[in-house]
Order: C-alpha cells, then structure tokens, then sequence
C-alpha cells in the first residue's frame, strides 16, 4: 500500500515542479520563483507526505516515518 503512495508522491512532485519551472520563465533566484503556479494546491504534496508518514509509524516503520515527517515540517515551514 505504500509503494504506491511514494511512486505517486514522487510523481506528482516532479510533474509539479516542471509546471512551476515552465510558468516561471527567466526567474534566476529561488526566492523569486512563484510556488502558487503549480497544477496542484499549495499544501497537497504536505498532505500527502504525511499521511505516507502516519501509514510508515502504524506499520512500525520508525525510520522512513521519521524522515517523511521531518519533510512534512520543512514544506510547512517554507510555506508559511
């Protein structure tokens, strides 16, 4: 049930990422690149990440939930 939940993570990250990149032409700082031009709602990928997360805790996973969960808080820390 998770391999699936990461291959669609990871997909819909990277798709992001292209559109952001092509709908911010010419942007040379990373502080300037408009994160809102994405096909995908600012706090999905959040979401996701985290309930990748809680799934990796419930099946005793500690170390791969650990680490999705600290990717949790940086997205939201470079949301807000």
């Amino acid at each position: 049930m998770i391999t699936p939940l990461i291959i669609l993570y990871i997909g819909l990250a990277l798709m992001n990422g292209i559109v952001i990149g092509r709908n911010n032409p010419g942007v040379t700082d990373i502080k300037d690149i408009d994160r809102t031009k994405g096909f995908l709602k600012p706090y999905t990928l959040t979401i996701l990440s985290l309930v990748i997360s809680i799934i990796f805790f419930m099946e005793s996973n500690v170390i791969m939930g650990i680490l999705l969960l600290i990717n949790t808080l940086l997205d939201i820390k470079l949301k807000t």
